[in-house]
């Protein structure tokens, strides 16, 4: 089960479309909109086409990077049950390790995590130049606590 977690999770970075954009180019589609108030109204044509790729890539990001966190809570949760004391600590790393990956956004909305992206690649513009990793700079911002549940 854990092998096909992490297996899994290789599976979400190798195949992320964010390879395609690098964070200037993610930037640049997605800070007419949160500079519009998050409205696509009054936005060129232009705009509002980078505006909703923006907001698809985000919330495709926050689902993945939640049930990332779910995964590792679950993990949490089973070595909790286990009596394998072998069991229990593979579990237990597993879960850390996963989780850190993950985030924990129930309450969180898109344009919040637009808006600390935005904020974030305006303070740091030194990686520009290079594809984003959106699911860690999530997982740093909204970190998963894996002894959650819900």
């Amino acid at each position: 089960m854990v092998r096909r977690i992490y297996l899994a999770i290789l599976f979400i970075f190798f195949t992320s479309h964010s390879w395609g954009w690098s964070t200037e180019e993610l930037y640049s589609r997605c800070k007419p909109y949160a500079n519009n108030g998050f409205n696509l109204e009054q936005l060129s044509e232009k705009d509002q086409f980078a505006a909703v790729s923006c907001v698809s890539y985000f919330t495709g990001s926050k689902a993945v990077s939640f049930e990332i966190c779910l995964n590792a809570q679950k993990l949490y949760r089973m070595s909790l049950e286990t009596t394998d004391i072998k069991s229990k600590r593979e579990l237990e790393v597993s879960s850390k390790l996963i989780g850190a990956l993950g985030s924990d956004m129930v309450d969180v909305s898109v344009n919040a995590v637009i808006r600390s992206f935005i904020n974030y690649a305006d303070q740091n513009t030194q990686v520009w130049n290079v594809q984003p990793v959106t699911i860690s700079y999530i997982a740093s911002s909204w970190p998963c606590d894996v002894t959650k549940t819900y």
